[in-house]
């Protein structure tokens, strides 16, 4: 028995991911490119010393090395986006895919009690491909 793909409809919990997901300032570009290989995220949250987060991405990387950064003397904090884009683990998929258009961003983080997780933009295609599927049945 396979279980049935979420739609757009169910809430992000159904999709977000949080294994691996968080780092800290102090970790090197060459650190945050291996976690990501490893947890194959695309997006590292980062917790900062006041117990704020950031996000780091590989895009974020990619153009940190482009720009002459050295992958281990450069770390999360040089290369991390403070301004944030989150979402309540109940907000439905649609509200992520729209809010990643309307800021032109690739992930949003999301909230739930006291965990974050990760959606990029890859997670949100079996939800949109499952919503066009079942409306066309």
């Amino acid at each position: 028995m396979t279980s049935q793909t979420p739609t757009v409809r169910d809430p992000l919990s159904a999709i977000a991911r949080d294994q691996g997901c968080l780092v800290k300032t102090s970790a090197t570009l060459r650190q945050l490119a291996a976690m990501m290989q490893e947890n194959t995220c695309s997006a590292l949250v980062v917790t900062k010393h006041d117990g704020s987060h950031a996000v780091v991405t590989e895009r974020d990387i990619v153009r940190a090395l482009a720009n002459g950064s050295d992958p281990d003397d450069d770390w999360a904090v040089d290369v991390m986006s403070t301004d944030l884009r989150t979402l309540s683990s109940d907000a439905p998929i649609l509200d992520a895919a729209q809010l990643m258009l309307d800021s032109v961003i690739r992930h949003v983080v999301i909230e739930e009690e006291d965990r974050l997780s990760v959606v990029s933009v890859r997670d949100l295609l079996a939800p949109f491909i499952a919503s066009v599927t079942d409306s066309s049945s």
